[in-house]
């Protein structure tokens, strides 16, 4: 998926637990490929019932993260094509289009 539709997707998942709080925590994995290649290091939007989140990096593949993080419903998991240096940029990204 691109850059771009992976913020438009997590942006859409937070505004709408915004509208409509519910339910219990969900998270939202992202890792990153490039050139077909899973990179060490992913992002997991976890979102809160009431439409707060917090953005957590790692410096590891998804599967070897905390598996705390990892027992979180997974609303959608990200396959972002792009190379892992764009964690930052696209938490600044979704962070950018909430506040807009």
């Amino acid at each position: 998926m691109t850059f771009e539709g992976v913020v438009t997707d997590i942006v859409k998942t937070i505004k709408h637990r915004q509208a409509q709080p519910t339910g219990a925590q969900l998270a939202l994995p992202v890792t990153f490929t490039h050139e077909h290649k899973i990179a060490a290091g992913c992002i997991v939007f976890i979102v809160e019932p009431d439409g707060s989140y917090q953005a957590r990096q790692f410096d590891v593949r998804f599967p070897d993260i905390d598996a705390a993080v990892q027992a979180i419903y997974h609303a959608a998991y990200f396959e972002c094509d792009a190379d892992s240096d764009q964690m930052e940029p696209l938490i600044a990204a979704v962070k950018q289009q909430l506040t807009a």
